[in-house]
């Protein structure tokens, strides 16, 4: 009978570990909504590759978007980094010299216009007081590795949410009330709106 008891507190006391044991992110996207126009995004990571990492933002093929880069701004990361954009690739590199984490900073800003043909506003980031609307690829910059990044993990959490309900693709039970772990090509290429 003691033995019986001693086994069930030994499983009661390692059962939460596996539990709360969760995939350890690469990326950690904090976002914060501000002013009603804006998705202030603040990307930490810890870099996978040695030298450089690349990063595209958007996809022009789809709903036409061939200047999808205006829903980007103030994009900026802190020394040593090193950013280099290359807008027709819309591709942002950036160079670290062995620091650890890196910081990234940008605003995805709302450039949507009621006067443009729907085709061309169907992936465009929606931001206001009343709605959100943004794919995933056109809200976070998507992280390209030499090896494939289906594999890598990303963290997202808000830091200041719209005051309405949010629906993530991704995590549709959730909304962004919690902080969540997933992989980035499920992020990518989901939606997240409210």
């Amino acid at each position: 009978m003691t033995m019986i008891t001693i086994s069930n507190i030994a499983v009661l006391f390692f059962m939460p570990c596996f539990v709360l044991a969760q995939p350890k992110a690469n990326l950690h996207y904090q976002l914060k909504y501000s002013n009603h126009k804006i998705v202030h995004v603040k990307l930490l990571y810890t870099p996978l590759e040695k030298d450089s990492t690349i990063f595209t933002y958007g996809e022009p093929r789809f709903g036409g978007q061939s200047d999808i880069l205006k829903c980007i701004a103030n994009v900026k990361v802190f020394p040593p980094t090193i950013l280099k954009a290359d807008t027709s690739a819309r591709s942002f590199t950036i160079y670290y010299s062995g620091e650890k984490n890196v910081t990234i900073e940008y605003d995805i800003i709302d450039t949507s216009s009621a006067k443009k043909d729907l085709r061309q506003e169907l992936f465009r980031p929606m931001i206001s007081k009343e709605y959100f609307y943004s794919h995933g690829i056109n809200l976070f910059l998507n992280p390209i590795f030499k090896n494939s990044n289906r594999k890598t993990t990303l963290s997202l959490q808000w830091k200041r949410r719209p005051d309405f309900p949010l629906f993530y693709g991704f995590d549709p039970e959730h909304g962004g009330k919690k902080k969540i772990t997933t992989t980035v090509d499920s992020v990518m290429f989901s939606l997240i709106t409210g």
